[in-house]
């Protein structure tokens, strides 16, 4: 390995930027994007969305309702003796080694191809508990999480606007009982 100092100093003669990040970390503790004006950023995933870190899945009783996301790892679809596919989902969130989902029939239904098809997954579901220590989940929805980003990141824009738009109403509105009063 070389050591970092030499690699920052290349990067540097390159012209290449040099990120404070640590590729040690999860693909989910950060995430680089790109903004509408084409700036390039790193930002914190997973916490601005309510998601419950796997390592905390633990601490919950059986039957809670979580937002889980992370890494699809692995999918497995073993036959089922009655024929209805069963599909046991392993996520990677950084904070445990894994933690596993299993999506239904019923649920299937709902969730789609996605299930197969996604890397960065958010998905919805209860917490169930196995033994004394052991917690998985039943998956109930799926999204894509960058899907999921963008539409959080386009309502928020929306709400900055819809906030201007109030305070510059109110300044109109100051100004307009200004000139009243000098009247």
């Amino acid at each position: 390995m070389w050591p970092k100092d030499l690699i920052v100093a290349e990067a540097r003669n390159l012209g290449v930027p040099v990120l404070g990040l640590d590729v040690q970390t999860s693909t989910l503790d950060y995430r680089v994007e790109q903004l509408g004006d084409g700036r390039i950023v790193i930002r914190l995933a997973l916490h601005e969305l309510g998601v419950t870190p796997a390592s905390e899945l633990i601490n919950l009783p059986g039957g809670s309702d979580v937002l889980i996301a992370g890494v699809r790892r692995a999918t497995h679809t073993p036959p089922m003796r009655s024929g209805k596919r069963v599909v046991f989902l392993s996520l990677d969130d950084g904070s445990v080694p894994v933690s596993n989902v299993v999506f239904f029939h019923d649920a299937q239904a709902a969730i789609g191809a996605p299930v197969f098809h996604t890397h960065y997954v958010l998905i919805r579901g209860r917490t169930r508990r196995i033994g004394a220590s052991g917690v998985s989940a039943t998956g109930e929805g799926l999204w894509d999480l960058l899907d999921v980003a963008k539409t959080v990141r386009a309502r928020q824009a929306r709400e900055r606007e819809e906030a201007q738009v109030v305070v510059e109403a109110e300044a109109a509105d100051n100004v307009i009982q200004m000139w009243r009063r000098r009247a």
